[in-house]
């Protein structure tokens, strides 16, 4: 499983999940699978998250905005905003993948290691200078928009255009926001070579790996320790793609919510379509998933 790294905790999950019957233990009344995450309202409009028993009889304490105690999910919250969720409903045509939900941030830290070591912006290792790449333009404190609507077998894709003194360089790791639900996932990491469009055509190389989806935290992927290949790229763009391999729906990749978007950089795999822009498809927003480039 990677690992997740935390990021400003979310006030709210996702409108369009179904709620739950319930907040917290009803007498047995509740039956839930266990361990599963589901929505609950709290004060103020707003939506937290609870946690099915793991006998099934019934949910945890309901957790809203800025609650430290609780089920455990992985994640340590120390603060949290108190800005809003809103679903745009949006939809596309030509493919299952339709409807987003924005959900507010805050401010966290901690997190629980899942098996994997986390990094951000650049840092000095053996071999240089660490850097991450990336299209979005999330910050600190703001929205995130999770994209509902994959089904399996679809993936999206970031294409990243490095600076020329990057090269000659290794992809080493790759950092993304995927949230919408709680529950883990299983998904094909790809890194694609890409055309004269940026339209993802190569897999280098490609392998599964166990994401636990979080609204509150990054999910992180080192190559060495998912055994990727690290590929080196001495000229030119590359993609990071991931794929849905057992599940449709979220938890999935989110994206920003700054009103921008760079077409050829954020790519949709669609049933019937293959790869599309995501901007085609009626999206707004850059894919919040980055890629760690070290120097050769």
């Amino acid at each position: 499983m990677v690992a997740m790294r935390s990021l400003p905790t979310a006030t709210s999950v996702l409108l369009t999940l179904a709620f739950a019957t319930g907040c917290g233990d009803d007498g047995g009344a509740t039956v839930c699978t266990p361990g599963k995450a589901d929505v609950c309202p709290c004060p103020g409009g707003e939506f937290g998250s609870q946690m099915c028993k793991d006998d099934g009889s019934g949910y945890e304490a309901c957790m809203c905005p800025g609650d430290t105690t609780g089920p455990t999910t992985g994640i340590t919250t120390t603060a949290s905003a108190t800005a809003g969720s809103t679903s745009d409903g949006t939809t596309s045509s030509g493919s299952s993948t339709g409807g987003t939900s924005t959900t507010g941030a805050g401010s966290s830290t901690g997190g629980a290691s899942t098996g994997m070591a986390s990094t951000t912006g650049a840092a000095t290792t053996g071999g240089g200078t660490v850097k991450w790449l990336q299209n979005d333009g999330f910050m600190d404190g703001a929205a995130v928009g999770v994209q509902q609507g994959f089904v399996q077998g679809e993936c999206w894709a970031s294409v990243y255009v490095p600076d020329p003194g990057d090269y000659p360089f290794q992809v080493t790791g790759v950092q993304a926001i995927i949230g919408g639900s709680m529950e883990t996932a299983t998904f094909n990491l790809r890194v694609y070579e890409v055309d004269g469009q940026n339209t993802p055509t190569n897999i280098l190389d490609e392998t599964d790996i166990q994401v636990m989806g979080s609204d509150q935290a990054f999910n992180e992927a080192d190559f060495d320790t998912v055994m990727l290949q690290k590929p080196v790229i001495t000229s030119g763009n590359f993609a990071i793609a991931m794929c849905f391999t057992t599940h449709s729906g979220v938890p999935a990749i989110a994206r920003d919510t700054d009103g921008t978007i760079t077409a050829d950089r954020n790519w949709i795999f669609a049933q019937g379509l293959g790869w599309v822009q995501s901007q085609t498809l009626g999206l707004q927003g850059d894919w919040i998933m980055r890629a760690r480039i070290e120097p050769m």
